[in-house]
């Protein structure tokens, strides 16, 4: 086997930049703020005792655990369910490519839910809302018991 420390090098920054620009690209949420930050503060400026525990630490827990969990759960439950051999290996082979599924459905999911409550809002607004003033909104009316004084 060859090893190429180069090509290495080059598909990792490659791998970095498309990260990158994904992340910068992508919802306002604390990896794209932080990258922000390191990008506005510059090299000078640069932590490195922030930068691993504020940005490394949490990606590197959250990609081991993406690893680990589908692992843990296909090799411990399918041998408890008592699965024949074949089965177990149908499942080793089909937990990572299920739990993408899963997650890549529920991210949809929670996309589409949160897309159509703001155009239920905004048609709402539409509807009742013109300018800073409900119309066609009933209040419940309120007594206030005040009577008029003559002076």
């Amino acid at each position: 086997m060859l090893l190429s420390p180069h090509d290495d090098w080059a598909l990792g920054v490659l791998h970095t930049k498309i990260l990158c620009g994904l992340t910068m690209i992508g919802p306002q949420w604390w990896l794209r703020r932080y990258v922000e930050r390191l990008y506005e503060n510059g090299v000078w400026n640069l932590n490195l005792k922030e930068v691993l525990t504020n940005l490394c630490l949490p990606v590197i827990l959250v990609l081991s655990l993406n690893l680990a969990v589908p692992y843990v759960i296909a090799m411990s439950l399918a041998p408890l369910c008592g699965a024949s051999l074949e089965t177990q290996n149908l499942i080793y082979r089909r937990i990572y490519p299920s739990v993408f599924a899963f997650f890549c459905l529920l991210t949809g999911f929670l996309f589409n839910f949160k897309q159509f409550k703001k155009l239920y809002e905004h048609i709402k607004n539409d509807k009742y809302l013109v300018g800073k003033q409900l119309v066609n909104y009933d209040q419940p009316k309120t007594s206030t018991g005040t009577a008029s004084q003559d002076g």
